[in-house]
């Protein structure tokens, strides 16, 4: 069962969502999100974006499950702090990195890379 329903369910039990909230967060009938699974219907393109967005993953993903964000298996919390790294200053990254090196966490270094980066090369963003 590896198609768009097997993913969207991975991807709600990461949240631990079930159909009803998505319908609810991605603001879609709750019908139309249960005829997904019940009658094997795929959503509309619209729809489609709107659930993406929703579960911070891209259309194409759900439904090819090619080129995953990176960040689509991130915990919302994980996420949501890799999101606010964007809104530090450069200065702020800095100190924020050498903290984390310090920590030799890896993962999180590459969160602030990539904003930092972008900060670094405004030109090149």
């Amino acid at each position: 069962m590896d198609n768009y329903l097997h993913r969207l369910d991975i991807l709600l039990a990461k949240r631990g969502w079930n159909r009803k909230q998505l319908a609810m967060e991605s603001g879609i009938n709750v019908g139309t999100v249960q005829a997904y699974w019940s009658k094997n219907r795929p959503p509309k393109a619209e729809d489609l974006i709107r659930i993406s967005r929703t579960l911070g993953t891209t259309a194409e993903y759900i439904m090819t499950g090619d080129n995953p964000p990176a960040d689509t298996f991130l915990s919302p919390e994980v996420t949501e702090i890799a999101q606010s790294l964007e809104k530090l200053s450069r200065e702020e990254l800095i100190e924020v990195r050498a903290i984390l090196r310090a920590y030799s966490l890896t993962y999180f270094r590459r969160a602030i890379d990539r904003p930092l980066r972008a900060a670094e090369n405004p030109d090149h963003g």
